[in-house]
């Protein structure tokens, strides 16, 4: 219980330099997110945090709290965000929750999702579901058009690592996906679909189980 004291009580003193995009000090919110990120390893090292800031005509911020879809640390997730004290101008949520501006209209889909060194056009990523023998989680093949041999592949992992969680929300990550892997070339097949169409495939196999369950994974 110290720990989780020790993070809330430096976030209340500290948050102000995480909430807003305007007027900002790049040096001092780096800091600041790097302290974020030490305080939350001292109470739980598995544990990953998000932030939103707030934009134009958004009053709060909202401060994630994600277990990287790591069943066995739900718990320490909703423990942290259980005892989050309220405070003006944020949001505190656990996991990381679908968003529904991607399960809008097409034209919505395709619009480019932006991190600091990567822009992920939509209508240009496609995975391939593959058998996974050992349990029901899938293992997803994804092609991506941008991707070069010559590209940082830690950080595009990553990037489509969040970009999934944001689709499908955390805890139906960890529940449905064993391993992502980004194939070395782009190429379009018949059996290959976009990746924003993940949740729909995932309740296509959820419903055959259902009424079929000896179908297994296709």
């Amino acid at each position: 219980m110290k720990q989780i004291n020790n993070f809330w009580n430096w976030f209340q003193d500290n948050e102000h330099l995480l909430s807003n995009r305007k007027d900002k000090d790049d040096e001092k919110e780096e800091s600041a997110l790097y302290w974020l990120g030490e305080f939350l390893g001292y109470y739980c090292p598995n544990l990953i945090y998000l932030i939103v800031q707030n934009k134009k005509g958004k009053k709060s911020a909202e401060l994630i709290i994600s277990a990287d879809s790591d069943p066995d640390f739900y718990g320490e997730v909703i423990k942290l965000v259980d005892a989050a004290p309220e405070i003006s101008g944020w949001k505190i949520t656990a996991f990381i929750q679908p968003s529904p501006q991607l399960w809008g209209e097409i034209n919505e889909k395709i619009k480019p999702f932006i991190f600091p060194d990567i822009m992920l056009n939509r209508g240009e990523l496609l995975f391939i579901p593959w058998d996974n023998h050992l349990n029901d989680k899938m293992i997803l093949r994804i092609y991506c058009r941008q991707f070069t041999i010559g590209c940082k592949k830690k950080h595009w992992e990553k990037a489509l690592h969040i970009y999934i969680q944001h689709i499908l929300g955390g805890i139906t990550y960890g529940n449905h996906i064993a391993f992502v892997e980004i194939a070395r070339k782009y190429k379009e097949t018949e059996n290959s679909i976009y990746l924003y169409d993940l949740p729909y495939y995932i309740e296509t196999i959820n419903n055959e189980r259902r009424y079929n369950p000896n179908s297994g994974n296709k």
